[in-house]
């Protein structure tokens, strides 16, 4: 089983906040093509085998620098974006047919400025 990390700095903002429908498309934008981005150069540092995965699990490692209270399905919603820049260079799509889990841990790590890790790992489950 491979497993492919991406570190990215900084968290997508949450799908609660009250912005302009502009500004969202804006910012998700950004955001997937960030994500693009850092998964090319993972891909080429440590050239997984058999990409794109038919079959994955996903987690988001959430960091911020101080102890705070996180609400957990708004912290996966936020990063829908991100998922969006994976899909044709990670796993074919980002429906149930390839994404079997997603899941997520929320961290303190003072000495790191906010962000989080997507860990994905291939699976074998049908």
């Amino acid at each position: 089983m491979a497993t492919l990390t991406l570190s990215l700095i900084g968290l997508p903002p949450s799908q609660n906040s009250r912005r302009h429908h502009f500004a969202r498309a804006r910012d998700d934008k950004q955001w997937k093509e960030d994500a693009r981005l850092v998964a090319l150069d993972a891909i080429n540092r440590e050239r997984p085998a058999g990409l794109p995965w038919q079959r994955v699990h996903v987690r988001y490692d959430f960091h911020y620098q101080r102890v705070t209270s996180v609400d957990p399905d708004n912290t996966v919603g936020r990063c829908k974006p991100v998922l969006d820049g994976l899909k044709g260079l990670v796993f074919p799509d980002d429906s149930s047919k390839y994404i079997h889990q997603i899941g997520t841990t929320v961290n303190v790590r003072r000495d790191q400025p906010a962000g989080f890790d997507v860990v994905i790992d291939e699976c074998s489950c049908t």
